[in-house]
């Protein structure tokens, strides 16, 4: 029965949700047009649609799970811990919550403004945004399209000195071929 009721809920929270989406625009100097990567780094998944890269000094074996995905990646002096685990009573998904309206300058989180971006681009598409703070203890906020939309996708905690580190891992987000 309490799956009944949750399945209804659901399905309701979709319906309701408007069609009409507007994407962010990515603001001008702060995009990043994905090319060729200039690291030798691993690949591993970050979700089924998604792949990132990881220099050496990082722990934590990233996608994993059977009933839906969750991650874990942490940098091994514990200066940068990336994760998502989106959870509800009966499975995980590999996204979280969609980020709604136009273009935003900043969005909050945890408490925190994230009022840094970059947007990364695969030709005129936007693949996603990566939302962060410049502060002793930053956080960060990926959001990556999924069927057309940008969804919560990748949390990320840092010491400002790892910034530009956690930035290029950021520049690292490829599509699944």
């Amino acid at each position: 029965m309490r799956q009944l009721v949750i399945l209804l809920f659901v399905g309701f929270l979709v319906t309701c949700r408007s069609k009409d989406t507007v994407q962010p625009t990515p603001t001008p100097g702060n995009t990043v047009t994905i090319s060729t990567d200039p690291t030798n780094w691993p690949a591993i998944k970050l979700n089924t649609a998604y792949t990132i890269k990881f220099p050496s000094g990082y722990e934590g074996e990233g996608a994993v799970g059977f009933e839906g995905l969750s991650f874990g990646k942490n940098r091994i002096d514990k200066r940068a811990a990336f994760s998502y685990s989106f959870c509800g009573p009966l499975t995980c998904n590999e996204y979280g919550n969609p980020l709604f309206g136009g273009a935003s300058t900043s969005v909050t989180y945890n408490g925190q403004t994230l009022d840094k971006s970059i947007t990364l681009m695969q030709g005129s598409q936007t693949l996603g945004i990566f939302y962060y703070s410049v502060a002793p203890k930053s956080l960060g906020l990926l959001y990556l399209s999924e069927k057309g939309q940008l969804k919560e996708s990748l949390n990320v905690a840092f010491d400002v000195e790892v910034q530009a580190e956690v930035l290029a891992i950021i520049k690292t987000v490829r599509p699944t071929l």
